[in-house]
């Protein structure tokens, strides 16, 4: 019997000591997730590519045993005993898969974070779960964290700052964040690195690079290489605070007061490569505002504003926001929408700019772009190169589903989840058939497209997405350029 990784993830039976209780309409597991938490805090992130691949293997062995024996025991349990059954084994699961993701932290805990985004990957309790590592991932230990930023900015946070809360109040992949008080009273937001954190990214990308060796078989290598080297140096970019806070200027500066969308100001002095210093931002993220049942005209309000940010950082910031996340965004009383992380962002060349044009002309229907040459030299193939036609079907399939919301002047509902179940079916089909050969830049803006969606479908948003598009398209002389 062949195991997916869905299928480990599927559950894990609970103690054999332990009555079965009603299912859990939350995760009610705090208490022992504290305990968790607690322990990784004292502990550093490991770094060596054989003690984290040691570590998902254990976690994978574990996943698997669990799942035998929960199988097993559905033989002898009626149908209720096995939904209640099974909903307490998504949860421990849950509790196993953060725990080690959030020691792993890097390039593991954004995957955790990406399958908690995307609907009907996992199931709901996993998912809610995984939600977690987007700000509530366990922060390092405080006096770890005074003698990290004692060695970055050459004193003590207390000694630096009028005021330092020591207990962080969001913590993810790379970092955590901490309130503090300028002296000359500004309220700042803190973002300190995991020490480390750097070096776990060439050791997963070693890792990776271990696993698929039979790839170099194949006439994909090359392709894959060069596709995987871009995700590191987009990665690796990201442990550079220095390079995120010029990034973070540089969307400040394309958005104006009255977009009504908001980017936090740097606080250059207190910013190395390794801290980043920011205005302060009062908001609630997207998840917990959806929990107060807002009015669909504030979901459509805000889901059109995060969709705008997004575009605005592609047409006039020449940018792939790579990360757009329910984490990076903050809803504000005022009904203003802020962006505040910046350090996933991945800049287009010329060619892949020219590229994109070229995209944008020909999926809408302009004239002398034919779209199988186009779509060609995306995944590049060479001019007489055959391609076989059920491949050409799959890209094509998924190209169209990528603008879906872009290509009809209307109103598009994001809250029907068979639209992104429909993207990720496609996207699965062609990973399974090694359809993946395509632009360095390929994964990324895959990412991003799903990452996007997967906001709107979490906001349930209904507006004129390509309303939005054209606008920020002609801001940029887009038209112009296309009909030169």
């Amino acid at each position: 019997m062949t195991i997916s990784v869905a299928d480990l993830i599927a559950a894990i039976p609970p103690d054999d000591d332990e009555e079965v209780r009603e299912p859990l309409p939350a995760l009610a597991h705090d208490p022992e997730l504290q305990r968790v938490f607690a322990a990784i805090s004292r502990r550093p992130v490991p770094v060596g590519a054989l003690r984290r691949l040691w570590s998902l293997g254990g976690l994978q062995a574990q996943l698997a045993v669990a799942y035998g024996a929960y199988w097993v025991k559905g033989w002898f349990q009626n149908a209720d005993a096995r939904q209640r059954s099974l909903l307490e084994t998504h949860v421990r699961a849950a509790v196993r898969l953060l725990s080690t993701m959030t020691y792993l932290r890097g390039t593991i805990m954004k995957i955790g974070q990406f399958l908690a985004n995307v609907p009907d990957v996992v199931p709901d309790q996993i998912a809610e779960m995984l939600s977690r590592l987007y700000y509530q991932a366990p922060p390092m230990h405080y006096a770890l964290l005074r003698e990290h930023v004692h060695s970055e900015l050459g004193a003590d946070p207390e000694e630096l700052f009028g005021e330092f809360d020591p207990t962080a109040f969001a913590a993810a992949s790379l970092g955590q964040v901490h309130r503090a008080r300028l002296k000359t009273g500004e309220e700042v937001a803190v973002k300190v690195q995991y020490p480390g954190i750097a070096q776990t990214i060439c050791s997963d990308f070693r890792t990776l690079h271990a696993l698929v060796l039979p790839l170099r078989l194949s006439k994909n290598w090359d392709n894959f290489k060069d596709q995987t080297a871009d995700i590191r140096a987009v990665l690796e970019r990201e442990t550079d605070y220095e390079q995120e806070a010029e990034n973070q200027r540089r969307a400040r500066s394309l958005f104006t007061e009255s977009d009504g969308i908001v980017v936090p100001r740097v606080f250059d002095r207190y910013c190395t490569k390794r801290v980043l210093t920011t205005e302060f931002i009062e908001g609630v993220h997207p998840p917990q505002w959806m929990k107060t049942n807002p009015p669909q005209e504030l979901r459509d309000h805000f889901g059109a504003l995060s969709y705008r940010a997004i575009w605005r950082m592609f047409f006039s910031g020449r940018s792939n926001y790579v990360d757009p996340h329910p984490g990076n965004f903050l809803i504000l009383d005022d009904g203003r929408l802020a962006m505040i992380d910046f350090g996933c962002m991945r800049p287009y060349n010329d060619d892949e700019w020219d590229f994109c044009r070229q995209y944008r002309w020909t999926l809408l229907g302009r004239e002398g772009y034919p779209v199988e040459r186009l779509v060609r030299r995306g995944c590049m193939f060479k001019p007489d190169e055959a391609v076989d036609a059920d491949q050409m079907r799959v890209i094509m399939e998924y190209n169209l589903w990528c603008w879906e919301p872009y290509l009809h002047d209307r109103v598009f509902d994001f809250g029907n989840g068979g639209f992104l179940r429909r993207g990720l079916d496609l996207l699965s089909e062609a990973s399974k058939k090694r359809y993946t050969r395509g632009m360095p830049m390929v994964p990324l803006v895959s990412r991003q497209y799903f990452q996007t969606y997967s906001l709107m479908y979490l906001l349930r948003a209904r507006f004129n997405v390509k309303r939005i598009g054209d606008e920020e398209a002609r801001a940029t002389g887009w038209d112009e350029m296309e009909s030169s």
